[in-house]
């Protein structure tokens, strides 16, 4: 090709006809600048088709994280949950009233747990000695799953979500959970003290089947009583903490990257 163009321009000058040869070599820097924007266009497509497969594959390991976080948010609620529960059971075998009111405001409601077991179904399948364990024992923390949002920030990825609203709100979730383990470390620090009053209660290793009077057990009991209620509003205000700040936020965020990816790719 680039034989062909130098014999017709070899022969445009040996005419001596200028008018052709600048009209030929106008048309030879068309030529070029065609074939240099044709280039860029390929490659402007094969980087925008990298950069889709980039986005897709993120928002696939996006999608994977939130919904491992929803099924640690099931789990880490349940079992607070339960021990709340036993707290509370605990508590009305030293004569206090039914702590569960409290921790039940009207604009909060009961649905949320309504799937989990009742206070009378745990307390009759667990004997004395293990609600006591699992009282005294370290409150279960949630941990979110960010290694694929953390990776996309610092390899420069994240940008490759096209969606404003949606890096938006994913930005938002995870800056929520940062603010929430925070609030969780501050909690589980002073859960140690309270913590400590009940480990320090201790009942015999082994119980007799008849041994379910609480109060003959204890050595301090005002002093456990006082230690369990701060416990158990430590653990139901983790609760909300989970419930009514993260959770729903992740639930919006799998269904709107599921929404993205139909109307995207």
């Amino acid at each position: 090709m680039l034989s062909f163009l130098r014999r017709i321009r070899h022969s445009l000058v040996t005419s001596g006809n200028t008018g052709r040869y600048l009209a030929y070599a106008v048309g030879e820097v068309a030529l070029v600048v065609i074939g240099i924007l044709i280039a860029l266009q390929i490659n402007n497509w094969t980087e925008d088709k990298k950069e889709r497969k980039w986005e897709q594959y993120y928002l696939d390991r996006l999608t994977r994280d939130l919904n491992g976080d929803l099924d640690e948010f099931e789990v880490t609620l349940e079992r607070n949950y339960n021990r709340i529960l036993i707290g509370n059971h605990l508590l009305n075998q030293l004569g206090e009233s039914d702590y569960m009111k409290y921790f039940w405001p009207q604009w909060v409601g009961q649905a949320m747990f309504e799937k989990f077991p009742s206070q009378d179904s745990l307390t009759k399948i667990l004997p004395l000695q293990n609600q006591w364990r699992m009282l005294a024992r370290k409150p279960r923390t949630f941990t979110a799953r960010s290694t694929s949002y953390e990776e996309m920030l610092s390899s420069g990825r994240f940008e490759t979500i096209r969606s404003d609203s949606l890096r938006e709100a994913l930005s938002e979730y995870y800056w929520r959970i940062d603010d929430v383990s925070q609030q969780q470390a501050v909690l589980l620090k002073s859960n140690e003290s309270y913590l400590a009053v009940l480990s320090e209660q201790k009942l015999p290793i082994v119980l007799k089947d008849d041994m379910t009077d609480l109060k003959s057990l204890l050595k301090d009991q005002e002093s456990y009583k006082a230690a369990m209620i701060k416990l158990m509003s430590n653990l139901w205000f983790t609760e909300l903490l989970y419930y009514w700040s993260v959770k729903p936020n992740a639930e919006k965020l799998v269904d709107r990257i599921e929404q993205y990816q139909k109307e995207a790719f």
